[in-house]
C-alpha cells in the first residue's frame, strides 16, 4: 500500500484516525486532516491544507476514509524525502555554505548531469517559479527544492 512507511507509522495514522472516527463509519471530515497531519508531526500551510483536501476528497464528499489517509501521508513523506535529497544536491553546489548559489551554476549542472535537460527547459522552469536565471541565486535551498517538486507535481 504505501512503501513509504513503515508499520509503525501505519499503526500511528489508524489510531490518529479511529481517535478522530467519531461513530465509526470509517470516514473523518476533510476539515480534521490539518489536526491529523499535524498529530503525526508534519506542519502544514492552511493552504497546503486546502490542497490537501482537495486531493484526499476529490469528489468533494467532506470526508474521506483511513486507506485514503495512508495514501496522503505515504505520499507526503515521499515528497519530504525527495526534498531532503534535493537540498542535499544543492548543498554539493556550494562547498562554502555562507554563500548562495547562482542559478547559472544550477542551470550549468542540471544540463550535465543525471536526466538531462536543455538548458532553455531548465530556464523556462526557473522562471517559471519567479525566478531571473541571469541574476539570481538560490539562497533557501529548502524553500527552493519545495517550489521545484511541487511544480514539477502539481504541474
Amino acid at each position: 500500500m504505501s512503501s513509504t512507511l513503515d508499520e509503525v507509522q501505519i499503526a500511528e495514522i489508524r489510531e490518529i484516525f479511529t481517535l478522530l472516527d467519531k461513530n465509526s463509519d470509517g470516514l473523518v471530515s476533510t476539515t480534521q486532516l490539518g489536526l491529523i497531519l499535524r498529530g503525526l508531526r508534519y506542519h502544514p500551510s492552511d493552504a497546503e491544507i486546502f490542497e490537501l483536501q482537495k486531493k484526499i476528497d476529490p469528489n468533494n464528499t467532506t470526508s474521506f476514509d483511513q486507506n485514503s489517509l495512508i495514501s496522503l501521508v505515504a505520499k507526503l513523506e515521499l515528497q519530504n524525502n525527495t526534498i531532503d535529497e534535493l537540498v542535499a544536491s544543492l548543498n554539493s553546489l556550494n562547498p562554502d555554505e555562507n554563500s548562495s548559489i547562482p542559478f547559472k551554476t544550477l542551470v550549468s549542472m542540471m544540463s550535465k548531469y543525471g536526466e538531462t535537460m536543455s538548458e532553455g527547459e531548465i530556464i523556462e522552469v526557473v522562471r517559471d517559479l519567479g525566478y531571473d536565471p541571469e541574476h539570481d541565486v538560490i539562497d533557501d535551498e529548502a524553500g527552493f527544492c519545495t517550489m521545484l517538486l511541487n511544480k514539477c507535481t502539481n504541474g
